[in-house]
């Protein structure tokens, strides 16, 4: 029995809207949506949390709710809520072997592509871009979405996971002035 695009997306849609919870953060009262993936719980929208090393975009603070803030890797240990952590690189490894493609993970109607993204996953992965605190300027909003991971490099650069239209990818970033959007994960008992 062979199954259409539109099977797949109401079964999982079904599926991953049951998965879907709620955190307050204390610290602030933001309501963040959190997804249940596998033995992970996942913040389905960018941090937003007020750190002094973070920046809204266009230095509006209204643009939060859309973009999140974009931090420095300095606070990266600074910034998650109670129980969160920022992700490495094998939890986005993992998270995209769980959803087999970037459409299912994007946020609708948000990506400059050919109108395929579904956000299955209930992640609304946002092309925010990012932040250049060197030169004060924003960079590849509406194109791609820059996540840190905790993981650094040599050279003081640390790994972002890259995510664009249709691909995703694992790069260095310096990390003087290098501003990232943050998604937090939390590990749950199996």
């Amino acid at each position: 029995m062979s199954y259409s695009e539109n099977d797949v997306l109401s079964y999982y849609r079904k599926e991953y809207a049951e998965c879907s919870r709620y955190y307050l953060d204390e610290r602030d009262g933001v309501r963040y949506k959190v997804m249940i993936i596998g033995n992970q719980a996942w913040l389905a929208e960018n941090l937003r949390y007020k750190h002094v090393e973070s920046f809204s975009f266009d230095n509006d603070e209204e643009n939060d709710v859309l973009y999140g803030r974009y931090y420095k890797h300095s606070v990266l240990n600074e910034v998650c809520p109670e129980g969160f952590r920022i992700p490495g690189i094998s939890d986005f490894v993992k998270l995209y072997a769980e959803f087999g493609g970037v459409k299912w993970l994007q946020k609708e109607k948000a990506w400059p592509i050919d109108g395929k993204e579904t956000n299955i996953s209930g992640l609304s992965f946002f092309p925010a871009g990012a932040y250049d605190d060197n030169g004060k300027f924003f960079y590849a909003d509406g194109d791609v979405a820059y996540f840190w991971t905790f993981e650094k490099s040599y050279n003081d650069c640390a790994y972002i996971w890259q995510f664009g239209n249709n691909s995703q990818c694992f790069s260095k970033t310096t990390i003087d002035g290098s501003c990232h959007s943050v998604r937090c994960v939390m590990d749950l008992d199996d």
